[in-house]
Parts: C-alpha cells; structure tokens; sequence
C-alpha cells in the first residue's frame, strides 16, 4: 500500500519511542491533521505495542505505527526520528529531525 499510494507518504522512523524527540514526532502530527487528503503518515518503530500505546497517548499521537526490525531502521536514517517523503514508491527527501524544513517549507514540499 505504502509503494503503491497516489498519495505522498510520510515514514516516521523511530527505532525506541522510549529515546524519540517527541516534539518532532508531534510536528508529524500537525502534517497529518492539516494535510490527510494529500499525504498518508505512518510511523516504523521497533518499540513494543506497551510502548507504542503509551506514547501516542501522552502525545495525542493518531497516525498509524507499524513494527519493524530495529536494524533495518537505523540502515533507512540515523535519526530518532528521522523523516522519509516517498511519492509513488521514490525518495523524494529524507531528513534528520533537526534538518527538518520548517512547517510551512514542509508544507510547500508535500504539495
């Protein structure tokens, strides 16, 4: 579904949400809220479903997450979180959560 979408996709890739910026992931968040009919976000994480639960809770987190080896995230992006655009299956950017453009810039590069 994620390779084939006609939409944008945004991959969150958090290896431990136990260790994740969590203002970054809230950032995805608004992304999500303003943008839902232009773009799907889905975050990986290797965390548990406890851990998972607990943080999109504490956060008021409402986009899906997805379980994945710890190993294959850190190959994708050495960033907790770090940020994958995909636009019919291709990299279209990839970011650390620090080189993250701004709202706005962000919001240009969805469109």
């Amino acid at each position: 579904d994620v390779l084939n979408s006609e939409k944008k996709v945004l991959l969150l890739i958090s290896p431990d949400l136990l260790t994740v910026n969590a203002d970054a992931m809230k950032t995805a968040q608004q992304v999500y809220n303003d943008f839902n009919e232009e773009i799907d976000v889905y975050a990986l994480t290797a965390s548990t479903k406890e851990q998972i639960l607990g943080f999109t809770q504490k956060n008021g987190i409402t986009y899906t997450f997805c379980n994945t080896d710890k190993t294959t995230l850190k190959t994708i992006v050495r960033s907790n979180p770090g940020f994958v655009l995909l636009k019919n299956g291709i990299i279209t950017g990839k970011w650390h959560y620090s080189d993250m453009p701004e709202f706005e810039k962000f919001v240009e590069i969805i469109k």
